[in-house]
């Protein structure tokens, strides 16, 4: 009865470590493709505002809009290293090494 309970435990446990893998995955691919889309438009209202000599009225936006990019890529770069850490699959793992 014991090591049908562990059993059953340890089963419970493996799914939900997959559900959450899954989700972090999911929420990296999200995080992944809105970086690229937000560098992509960034590109582009810079090279706009350089054309249209307003580059002073955009720079706000432009420096928004690139921190953004930024703050993404540090999530990203911290779910690689979740991922690549064997320690535990907690969210903040990484940063525990």
């Amino acid at each position: 009865m014991a090591k049908a309970k562990t059993e059953l435990r340890e089963w419970i446990s493996s799914g939900f470590t997959r559900v959450e893998d899954v989700a972090y995955v999911g929420l990296g691919l999200v995080l992944a493709v809105a970086a690229l889309v937000l560098l992509v438009i960034v590109a582009l209202s810079l090279g706009q505002a350089i054309m249209s000599a307003n580059l002073t009225e955009k720079i706000v936006g432009l420096l928004d809009q690139s921190l953004l990019i930024l703050m993404i890529v540090e999530i990203l770069y911290t779910l690689r290293n979740l991922f690549s850490s064997s320690a535990s699959s907690l969210p903040f793992a990484a940063f525990s090494s």
